[in-house]
């Protein structure tokens, strides 16, 4: 898939855990507490959030929080 950077992106192109993680980062929580709360490390949350955000089109943490809670 091509990259976009126009926050085109398309929330069901995410996987469940992608998916899972960014609705956790819409509701404030650090990557950190992500981690623990999922049994995973931080490492592995900053590794989804890389590709949701390349296959959604944004370049950060607040434009994948807008396109969550507009869409969701």
């Amino acid at each position: 898939m091509i990259a976009r950077e126009d926050g085109s992106g398309n929330l069901g192109d995410l996987s469940t855990r992608q998916r899972e993680i960014l609705e956790l980062v819409a509701e404030g929580l650090s990557n950190g507490q992500i981690a623990k709360r999922l049994f995973l490390t931080e490492s592995t949350i900053k590794q989804h959030l890389r590709g949701a955000y390349k296959i959604l089109g944004v370049r950060n943490r607040a434009q994948a929080v807008r396109l969550v809670r507009s869409t969701g």
